[in-house]
């Protein structure tokens, strides 16, 4: 038995990583980040593991985007031509704080600028193929399913985890997380393997602000 929820997150940790092929449905891993404690602004994932391919990671970047950045690169994204006063009026910050959002996008040429402070959308490349973000709980499930539901956000699949010993109450209403489709796995201290009793539909995350986020981090943790 776990006394601990660290020391459950550290055997999925461990053991995730074998079994990502079939949590995600998706065969071709070609790498794997593990990343651990989360947060991207709706909770804190225990775990979240993302499928990538390093390969076409590009080299190019050189300053990694915060939120602010990415709020502003995604203004510009969703219009076709989008003027720094259109901006000022969305944002409602200094001006000099746009301007150096502005300028540090140009340098990463996601954006152009045209005549007449017009901004348009250059390019912006995510680098998942797959992300699963875990809450880890000894008992509760309900609290467990809660945060679980933050994650899809941002991630393709969200799961709950327990530990498989303590595992009855939430299969008894396992009906509630196919409703929410939110995944159920169950970790044992002493087999290594993760058994899967939900395995949720890949879904389109909630908001790409924070999938681009998390992109960021993927990139300049590589």
């Amino acid at each position: 038995m776990f006394k601990k929820e660290t020391a459950l997150v550290r055997q999925l940790q461990k053991l995730i990583v074998h079994d990502l092929p079939e949590l995600t449905g998706n065969d071709c891993v070609a790498e794997t980040k593990i990343m651990k404690e989360v947060n991207l602004g709706h909770g804190i994932a225990d775990l979240v593991a993302i499928n990538y391919d390093k390969t076409i990671i590009e080299s190019g970047r050189n300053q990694v985007l915060n939120p602010f950045d990415l709020n502003l690169l995604n203004i510009i994204r969703k219009n076709e031509y989008v003027s720094y006063v259109e901006i000022s009026n969305i944002l409602r910050t200094s001006n000099q704080r746009i301007r150096l959002g502005i300028e540090k996008l140009r340098s990463e040429n996601l954006i152009n600028i045209t005549e007449g402070d017009c901004y348009v959308f250059r390019s912006y490349q995510e680098y998942f193929k797959d992300i699963i973000a875990v809450e880890a709980k000894l008992k509760d499930w309900k609290g467990a399913l809660n945060q679980a539901y933050r994650y899809k956000w941002f991630a393709d699949k969200s799961f709950v985890c327990m530990p498989t010993d303590n595992i009855m109450g939430a299969l008894k209403h396992i009906d509630t997380f196919e409703d929410f489709n939110i995944g159920l796995i169950g970790v044992d201290k002493n087999i290594p393997k993760i058994t899967i009793y939900f395995n949720p539909k890949k879904e389109e995350p909630y908001a790409c602000e924070m999938r681009s986020l998390l992109n960021e981090r993927l990139i300049f943790s590589s």
